[in-house]
This record gives structure tokens, C-alpha cells and sequence, in this order.
């Protein structure tokens, strides 16, 4: 009788692609890096053809062969060019340019651009699921006193499941980065205790339609982004920090966060930060303003450094 297959022995492998929309060779090297609950699925389109005459169908058929990945991964770094968030970066639409990650409006060529498309496999005890031409969006959480950890959701092109015995990646051991000594601030004002931080990039995926392809996509591209951010901090009297009246006068300013592992560190910046929901919150029975602001500026930042 066959064994079950574990989701537990499960390890999740990336690459840039050199050609985009060509999928890549995988191997442990491409798996060194942490994540957490990775997922695989894919999310073809099903076109139902109705019989006459009566309520039976024919066999539905498979469309446009789509998939996509999911994943979470803490803020993990030894170098400017940290395992795993080197290329997920890129493939959200931030290419490394000399010192930091910075968010490009280029579509992945293949020839030394900034972004890439990317090629995943999600290896689970024995068998592998893959997709191909990916790109994504992600989702930067910065909880106060904890671990940075950021959401990835990428969407590719599906390729059939195939039975690939598992990797055995070399894992980075460098420490998580931590939401600590921060100095968030939000122009020049810095006295802010926030609760946490939420960035999203916000890409809008774009997967190229070509005839040519035996899946009927060339490869996912960003077509647009709109990064918005969420900070929560204490409510502050008027004198002190009046959002509201920001809010009211559509005042924008620059956001600044930073996380450390007492090694590296990474520091985040977005560019000319507007607010466009203020609401009250509560957080043990503290005032809290709950922001939800918008970049006007698509001058999203990541730059990891030593110390």
C-alpha cells in the first residue's frame, strides 16, 4: 500500500528566470532559504460546454493553465543580497540597483533587468508541483517587538506534477530581523508607538495572453502598483500629531522603518505617504488611530546593511 504524502516534508525552490516565461532547472541551491506554509495550487480556467436538448454537458475543457504560490518568510539577511528575498524581490517588481531594492515599472527581459519572472517548485515528500513566467505581490508585516515577516503571492504557469524526490537545501543560520529600536517616522515627526506596520506593494499581475504557448500565457507581468500602508499608533492630541487635520489637507510625507538582527539590518522606506482613512481603534482600552495611507510616489525602498 502506498505511504501518505506529508505536507510536513515539503521544501519550496525558486530562480530567476534568463528568459522569461522559460522555465528554470531546480536544485537544493535554489531552496536555501526559510519559509513557512507554502502552497501550491493551480487555477486554470474550466470552460463548460452545455449539451442540447436536455441538461447533460460535454466534458469541460481546460483553458488558460494557470497556477499559483503562496508563502510567508521572516526578514532573514547576512548579506545585501539576502537567500530568497533576492529573487522574490525581484519578481515583485523591486530590482537590486547597487546598494538597495527599488521598485522599477520595467518588465522582466531576461537581459539583466531589473525584475524577473520566476520559476518555483514546491517539492512535498516525492512529488513536485511547479510553476513558471511568475510573478507577485507581497505583503510586509512589522509587528512591533517581533519578527519581520513578509506574505508572497505569486501566479505563473501551471506545469504537470511530476514525482521528484525531495531537496536537501543548506539552510542560512542567520537570525531573524526583529521590529526593534526602529525610530519609525512619518516626516518628521517620530514619536509614534505603533503597534505594527503593514506595507502592501500592491502589484496588479498581468499574465501575458500568446497563442504560441501550449499553456495560452507567455509570462505574468506587473502592469501596475499601488503600494498602501496601515500603521496603527496611539492617538495623540491635536497639538501633538493631528492626523486628521492631514488627512483633511492631503498632506504627504516620507515613511522610514527599520528592522535589525543585531548583525544586519533592513531598513524600509516609501515616499511621499499620504493618509486617506483615519478611524478610531482601540487597543486595551487605548485610543489607537488606525491609518491607512497610500504612496502618491512609486519609491518603495528595501535596503539590508550591516549595523
Amino acid at each position: 500500500m502506498a505511504a501518505p504524502i506529508l505536507k510536513r516534508r515539503r521544501i519550496l525552490a525558486c530562480k530567476a528566470e534568463g528568459t522569461p516565461g522559460t522555465a528554470e532547472a531546480l536544485t537544493a541551491t535554489e531552496a536555501a532559504f526559510i519559509v513557512h506554509d507554502a502552497m501550491m495550487q493551480q487555477t486554470a480556467e474550466m470552460e463548460e460546454r452545455l449539451a442540447q436538448g436536455s441538461f447533460d454537458r460535454h466534458a469541460s475543457h481546460v483553458s488558460r493553465r494557470m497556477g499559483r504560490v503562496t508563502f510567508k518568510s521572516h526578514f532573514n539577511a547576512a548579506s545585501a543580497t539576502p537567500p530568497g528575498w533576492a529573487t522574490w524581490l525581484a519578481g515583485c517588481g523591486l530590482g537590486f540597483d547597487t546598494t538597495f531594492y527599488k521598485a522599477s515599472a520595467l518588465a522582466p527581459d531576461g537581459a539583466g533587468s531589473a525584475t524577473d519572472s520566476v520559476t518555483f517548485g514546491l517539492y512535498t515528500d516525492g512529488k513536485l508541483k511547479q510553476i513558471h513566467g511568475a510573478m507577485g505581490n507581497a505583503i510586509l508585516n512589522l509587528p512591533s517587538g517581533r519578527v519581520g515577516f513578509g506574505e508572497f503571492d505569486f501566479q505563473g504557469i501551471w506545469d504537470a506534477p511530476t514525482d521528484v524526490a525531495l531537496l536537501a537545501p543548506t539552510y542560512p543560520t542567520a537570525a531573524p530581523m526583529r521590529v526593534v529600536s526602529s525610530a519609525l517616522t512619518l516626516g518628521s515627526y517620530g514619536d509614534f508607538k505603533i503597534g505594527n506596520v503593514r506595507i502592501d506593494i500592491g502589484n496588479v499581475l498581468y499574465p501575458r495572453e500568446d497563442v504560441d504557448a501550449a499553456s495560452g500565457i507567455y509570462f505574468v507581468c506587473i502592469s501596475d502598483r499601488l503600494t498602501k500602508i496601515t500603521i496603527d499608533p496611539e492617538a495623540a492630541l491635536v497639538a501633538t500629531k493631528d492626523v486628521y487635520g492631514e488627512w483633511l489637507a492631503g498632506t504627504a510625507a516620507d515613511l522610514t522603518c527599520l528592522l535589525s538582527n543585531g548583525v544586519y539590518k533592513c531598513t524600509i522606506t516609501v515616499s511621499d505617504v499620504q493618509i486617506i482613512n483615519p478611524q478610531e481603534a482601540d487597543r486595551s482600552g487605548v485610543e489607537v488611530d488606525s491609518l491607512e495611507c497610500q504612496a502618491n510616489t512609486d519609491d518603495l525602498k528595501l535596503t539590508f546593511a550591516t549595523v
